[in-house]
């Protein structure tokens, strides 16, 4: 978490478990299959888990399930929150990007990678994200007007994109 207090790990197993930084277990979350990604919100009140159950959930730190992002197609492979903690970003195996609001209305779906969607990421001011695929491409989008603004081509799947702090660079 952002304030150094707790980590969290997801399994192959499907379990989520919530840590202190001294190590020790604080809480089991466990209402999902293969876990592919976890984040802390930005204010560290919840978490957001992906997993092949085609799913996001949105979780409270005492163990609720408070919201199900869960009309991907494929596994969900990764999830994000917005800088502002508004918003949810999802990467799916089925070829899309989703952007949803945090309660769990779908605002719009990012197509345009050909094959799964492996990594997602917000630009520090929100306002736009980045995608990578098994489809060899890197890509931004403008989350104002939903519009490709930039792809890179690699020579293999991308597993994994950031945006520097600056905004500037797609990495």
């Amino acid at each position: 978490s952002s304030d150094h207090k707790y980590l969290l790990t997801g399994s192959k197993d499907g379990t989520i478990i919530l840590w202190d930084t001294a190590g020790a277990l604080i809480r089991t979350f466990d209402n999902h299959a293969v876990v592919n990604s976890v984040a802390f919100s930005p204010d560290n009140q919840t978490i957001l888990t992906a997993s092949a159950d085609n799913s996001a959930k949105l979780w409270s730190l005492d163990g609720a399930l408070l919201v199900t992002y869960g009309t991907h197609t494929g596994w969900v492979k990764s999830a994000a929150f917005s800088p502002d903690g508004q918003y949810v970003l999802t990467g799916s195996w089925d070829n899309t990007a989703k952007i949803w609001t945090v309660g769990g209305r779908e605002i719009t779906t990012l197509c345009g990678h050909w094959e799964k969607v492996e990594a997602i990421a917000f630009s520090p001011d929100g306002q736009y994200v980045a995608t990578g695929g098994y489809d060899f491409t890197a890509k931004i989008w403008d989350v104002s007007f939903n519009l490709k603004q930039m792809q890179s081509r690699h020579s293999s799947s991308v597993n994994t994109v950031t945006i520097s702090p600056d905004g500037q660079h797609l990495l």
